[in-house]
């Protein structure tokens, strides 16, 4: 919808934190893409993977949070030890 409308269609606010949460997260699914030149499905399947371990939650919030501190760090959904104490805090 960006594309053809640009940032017209999500005039409230409520839209636009939607959007740029998920945006964040499709963002992440991208870099996962390139960096390990695998499928979509399994990009997907780690973003999944990594939200049900690390955040321990169905929040699109925390998990775009954590996204976008890992992807100013390294791979977005790299695996975590739950018990690591360098465990990013979301």
């Amino acid at each position: 919808m960006d594309e053809k409308y640009g940032a017209s269609w999500r005039r409230s606010e409520k839209d636009s934190r939607f959007h740029s949460r998920r945006k964040t997260i499709v963002d992440g699914i991208k870099t996962v893409l390139e960096m390990e030149n695998c499928t979509e499905e399994k990009a997907q399947s780690l973003a999944q993977e990594c939200q049900n371990t690390v955040v321990h939650s169905k929040s699109h919030n925390k998990f775009a949070r954590l996204v976008k501190n890992m992807m100013s760090e390294s791979h977005p959904f790299k695996h975590f030890d739950p018990a690591d104490p360098e465990l990013p805090v979301v």
